[in-house]
């Protein structure tokens, strides 16, 4: 085997070392310098992030002020909530009025609640108030008697409640009609555009074999969003954030 002379060794010398300074640069220090500018990218986005929020509590009172001189709103709070699922979760659940930054499979399924609590709503009694909800219950129930060939013997307004947000506005009424008669008039009632439930349903033959031999009293509830107006204020109530 042929010797080499010192120029080769030196020039094989300089590029084992230029190998392997261009390996430790590309396998440990190019990586490590990848991951401070994310580490630098992420804290800027924090720092960002925390700005705005820290903006929002800033601005709180001033908010809160503007609103209650151009609306009713007597008391505004903000609360921070770090996941978007459990943001969602206390919108769905009424511990929150509003809510941001809701995004991916989460803000698609808030679209579709959305989309099906305006279907639901338009269902709903017009009000505002339950005493004129009730006043366009008993119409309905007057006119789907009276297409039905029932007669109203009496009727009268429940005490409205309330139903998860919405105020139930019951009213209980006697029809006397046959038997076909009531049952149409039954199903007239469940066909109905409006959010009704029959919450109570008795019947008694008063005479056999006449025109309208069946009384029924039948409770009817229909649904009506309550007036923010007639909302009694609610009082500050312990809350534990874990």
């Amino acid at each position: 085997m042929t010797s080499l002379g010192r120029r080769e060794r030196t020039l094989i010398g300089l590029g084992m070392g230029t190998v392997l300074v261009v390996g430790i640069y590309l396998f440990l220090v190019e990586p490590l310098v990848d991951r401070a500018r994310e580490a630098k990218g992420r804290t800027v986005a924090r720092e960002v992030a925390l700005e705005r929020r820290r903006l929002l509590i800033a601005q709180g009172p001033r908010i809160a002020e503007e609103l209650q001189r151009i609306t009713s709103v007597k008391r505004l709070v903000f609360r921070v909530i770090q996941e978007e699922a459990t943001r969602l979760a206390a919108l769905m659940r009424g511990e929150v009025d509003i809510v941001y930054s809701i995004r991916g499979e989460l803000a698609e399924e808030l679209q579709r609640i959305t989309r099906r609590l305006e279907s639901e709503s338009a269902r709903l009694l017009r009000g505002p108030t339950a005493p004129l909800a009730a006043s366009e219950l008993q119409k309905l129930l007057k006119d789907v008697a009276a297409s039905s060939s029932m007669e109203v013997r009496s009727e009268r307004v429940l005490p409205a409640t309330d139903r998860e947000g919405l105020q139930e506005v019951p009213i209980e009424i006697i029809i006397a009609g046959s038997i076909r008669d009531t049952m149409t008039a039954l199903y007239r009632l469940e066909r109905t555009d409006r959010l009704l439930m029959i919450k109570d349903l008795k019947m008694r033959t008063v005479a056999v074999g006449q025109p309208r031999e069946l009384m029924t009293t039948v409770t009817v509830a229909g649904y009506v969003m309550p007036d923010a107006r007639s909302r009694p204020e609610a009082k500050p109530t312990a809350r534990k954030d874990g």
